[in-house]
């Protein structure tokens, strides 16, 4: 027996995957997601000692609306 369950989600503040750091200027939400280096890095260009798994390249500018850079939008697991 297989199981589909579907979720939606109108913003990243419904996704589990949703988490916060706290930096100097302040609160910022992030993507946890598994995936989430992968898309978020994936245009990017990282140069000398710019480690592409800090939070900062995860941040969520607008946690009202799903970003384009979102893992779920590129087709990986929620």
């Amino acid at each position: 027996m297989t199981l589909e369950v579907v979720v939606s989600l109108e913003t990243c503040h419904d996704c589990r995957h949703i988490d916060h750091v706290h930096s100097q200027g302040g609160m910022k939400y992030i993507c946890n997601h598994d995936c989430a280096v992968e898309c978020f890095t994936k245009d990017k260009i990282l140069r000398g000692k710019d480690d592409k798994y800090h939070w900062r390249h995860r941040v969520i500018k607008c946690p009202g609306k799903i970003p384009g850079l979102c893992p779920l939008r590129h087709k990986h697991k929620y």
